[in-house]
């Protein structure tokens, strides 16, 4: 196309509009961010100023070293309940987390990567603070259809 398909009309005046002109700040508010979740981000952030974070504490040598012995003495099956640091952000070079503690039945302990694997999770041997084994894991408890002999016991009975 070129210019002389609109020669016509190039030098016509603007059309007005019955319409009152809009406001700046109104005009701006059309090309602001849509929030599709009101109130989601306000929301999240407030979550992440409730969690206090706070330094990894050291331990002693004769903390890690009880520590370290019970892990040596954990088995496969094991119920251990451990407290580990688990890091969050880094601020001003200093590592920030949060303690957690968890209890599980022992599925791993690694040498090679350093970590402990339970049922409900795993934590580095580096951010351990408190390891404590209790024994044999606790025998599952049986599924109600497999109660009992009889009728009542799974796919037996029924029509």
């Amino acid at each position: 196309m070129t210019i002389a398909a609109y020669q016509d009309i190039l030098h016509r005046q603007r059309p007005f509009s019955k319409r009152p002109k809009m406001s700046v700040e109104n005009r701006a508010k059309l090309f602001t961010p849509f929030s599709a979740l009101r109130g989601f981000d306000i929301e999240i952030l407030t979550q992440e100023q409730d969690r206090l974070l706070v330094p990894q504490v050291s331990l002693s040598a004769d903390q890690q070293e009880a520590i370290y012995r019970t892990l040596n003495e954990l088995k496969k099956g094991d119920w251990v309940t451990v407290t580990y640091f688990a890091p969050v952000k880094i601020i001003k070079g200093r590592q920030l987390g949060e303690y957690r503690t968890l209890s599980g039945e022992v599925k791993k302990v690694d040498d090679v990567e350093q970590v402990l694997v339970t049922t409900q999770g795993g934590a580095p041997f580096g951010c351990l603070w408190r390891c404590a084994r209790e024994g044999e894991a606790p025998p599952a408890p049986k599924a109600p259809w497999r109660a009992g002999p009889g009728p009542l016991a799974w796919g037996e009975g029924r029509s």
